[in-house]
């Protein structure tokens, strides 16, 4: 986390030096919060088509800054993770397995404590066919995890955030019954593709496009944008509007 902080602050004085007037990026939380600072110093517009961390919902209340996400926060991601999981698993337990690092913790910090789940770091010694676990980390970890898990066939192993990746995908010895993932779903009527981020990052390059002065209305409850792409609607926080949490089951 220490290498992406200070990359994402180098890359942001490089950028601030080329003379840029509006930032698409950073996709990490974490990079996208070292770098805030300095994007605010010289009032450049940032736009999230990645980044889920809560603080950055907060951050236009407390800076004159112009900043723009396209994911739900942290707090909501993890609710619908854990409600889904809750209400979809079988007759065994519900398990998150959380890396121990920043970023896994950060997002274990909205794991409510008396949520009807277990909080593990490591496997339990015994797994249940009917049992699903939730992974939250890093796609290395995840892939780790999964070739444990799945050298038995379990129910469920639900993915989210970074731990959604092909790798961890590739990872399955034997599939459980159900290899799901939450994701954000942001559709689009052209050029939109089911890839991570992909419908994301197309809505935030329409708005930088226009280095965000069409502002076609401002409400109590947010901004509305005109775009190649249609019009983008923003909430008090500066959420887009057309962002909806899905569970789905990978093919």
């Amino acid at each position: 986390e220490i290498g992406r902080v200070r990359r994402a602050r180098r890359c942001a004085g490089e950028l601030i030096e080329w003379g840029a007037d509006v930032v698409v990026g950073h996709f990490s939380s974490i990079a996208a919060l070292a770098a805030l600072p300095l994007y605010s110093r010289q009032s450049i517009p940032l736009i999230l088509p990645a980044s889920t961390a809560c603080e950055l919902g907060d951050y236009n209340r407390a800076n004159q800054i112009e900043l723009f996400r396209y994911q739900k926060d942290n707090s909501e991601l993890i609710s619908y993770c854990l409600e889904d999981g809750i209400i979809n698993h079988m007759e065994g337990n519900v398990y998150v397995v959380v890396q121990d690092n920043m970023y896994a913790n950060r997002l274990m910090d909205y794991i409510p404590l008396m949520s009807d789940v277990r909080v593990i770091r490591e496997l339990p010694g015994r797994i249940e066919r009917e049992d699903t676990f939730i992974i939250i980390g890093y796609s290395d970890f995840a892939s780790r995890i999964i070739k444990l898990l799945s050298q038995t066939q379990i129910y469920r192993i639900l993915l989210v955030d970074d731990s959604d990746s092909s790798e961890a995908h590739r990872s399955c010895i034997i599939r459980p019954q159900r290899l799901s993932r939450v994701r954000s779903a942001s559709h689009l009527s052209q050029h939109g593709l089911k890839r991570p981020y992909w419908n994301e990052t197309l809505l935030a390059l329409s708005l930088a496009s226009g280095a965000l002065p069409s502002v076609q209305g401002r409400t109590d409850g947010g901004l509305r944008f005109s775009t190649y792409l249609g019009l983008q609607g923003f909430d008090r926080s500066h959420c887009y509007e057309g962002c909806n949490l899905v569970s789905e089951d990978l093919d």
